[in-house]
């Protein structure tokens, strides 16, 4: 009787786990993965720029180059029967895209050889379709627009430099927002003399019409913070739903860069005067860089007008990181003093880079005067 006993309540455990096991659990919520546009789109969003805009303006998109008031010491900027065409201030650099009947682009350049452009270059590490090729004044950084895997709609603003070890340029980084948005996003430019530049996107626009923005370009990027600044303000200037919004607290600033463009736009096309003084001699002062005789030392001229601008820039993240320094604790010092003390020789080094080409191009142009 124990066994029979025991063998039902055995028996009927089992069938309760069996029910059990039959009775349908109820469906677990699926989680949905982010898909990589949408993941770049928040990383970018994390970083957005803090950028003033001091003016916008709607025009089509066949003739938005003509808005654009870059002087010519930055270069010159022309649509082609092919695509898109970048000359650099000193003449002997070209980037160009050729689009075929599908649309698509392509970049490349060519260096001009004695008086004649010599063969073109596909710039591959750009990669395809990718237009609106611009070089800014240091010869090695490159700004273009490019349709791929790394741009959160159709084309978005890239940058990259070139490698003179590797010969070759490094792989490009999409600037993110607010230059780029999830609709068309051309050309970026800059004016590093003026301290302006301008940025060219189809958001929100209507077919055949582009927005160009104009902004106040920063040494060194600033970016909003979403856990100080708010997420609705960090998505709101992400987007440039209001350019006002990028001039409060920074009127003193917009003010003067309205200056400045007001200045470009009289002066299109033309060379802007500009204070310029070289003393050759202790009887010679060049006031104008056509005065130079020699052919080189016009070239060495707008290579220390580089140098100089990258000095700027040097000294005021050195400055900057010196006030951190002071404002750190021990253990921020450690690895902000190796940063100031590198920063500290490389504006050293310009320093005497400057010094050195100026000594060079009195050498050069007292030979040729005196001959």
């Amino acid at each position: 009787m124990y066994k029979l006993k025991s063998f039902l309540v055995i028996a009927a455990l089992m069938a309760a786990t069996v029910a059990q096991a039959q009775v349908k659990k109820p469906a677990e919520t699926e989680v949905k993965q982010m898909s990589h546009t949408q993941v770049l789109f928040e990383n970018m969003l994390q970083a957005t720029q803090k950028l003033l805009i001091i003016d916008s303006i709607v025009v089509a998109k066949d003739s938005f180059i003509d808005y654009i008031p870059l002087p010519p010491e930055c270069g010159s900027i022309k649509r082609t029967k092919y695509g898109y065409q970048f000359v650099n201030e000193i003449g002997d650099k070209m980037f160009y895209s050729i689009c075929d009947t599908m649309g698509s682009a392509r970049i490349y350049s060519k260096d001009k050889e004695g008086d004649q452009w010599g063969d073109r270059h596909f710039v591959e590490a750009l990669g395809d379709p990718s237009n609106y090729p611009f070089l800014m004044a240091d010869g090695v950084t490159l700004y273009f627009s490019h349709k791929g895997s790394d741009s959160i709609g159709g084309y978005d603003i890239f940058v990259t430099r070139y490698d003179d070890v590797d010969n070759t340029y490094l792989k490009p980084q999409n600037i993110g927002f607010p230059f780029n948005s999830t609709a068309n996003d051309y050309l970026y430019i800059v004016d590093e003399i003026d301290s302006l530049g301008w940025f060219v996107t189809d958001r929100r626009q209507p077919a055949g019409r582009v927005c160009i923005y104009t902004f106040v370009p920063s040494p060194s990027r600033e970016n909003l913070s979403i856990e100080r600044d708010g997420a609705a303000l960090v998505r709101s200037r992400a987007a440039i739903h209001s350019i006002s919004e990028t001039w409060v607290g920074n009127y003193t600033e917009l003010a003067l860069a309205e200056k400045r463009l007001k200045r470009l736009k009289e002066h299109k096309g033309r060379p802007i005067e500009r204070k310029f003084k070289f003393h050759i001699n202790d009887d010679v002062t060049y006031t104008d860089i056509e005065q130079f005789t020699v052919p080189e030392n016009k070239k060495r001229i707008q290579q220390i007008h580089e140098m100089e601008q990258m000095l700027a820039k040097n000294e005021k993240e050195l400055e900057e990181a010196r006030i951190k320094y002071r404002q750190a604790n021990r253990f921020d010092r450690t690895a902000l003093g190796s940063e100031i003390l590198k920063a500290e020789k490389e504006v050293e080094q310009l320093r005497a880079d400057i010094k050195a080409t100026e000594k060079k191009i009195r050498i050069v142009e007292n030979i040729a005067i005196n001959n």
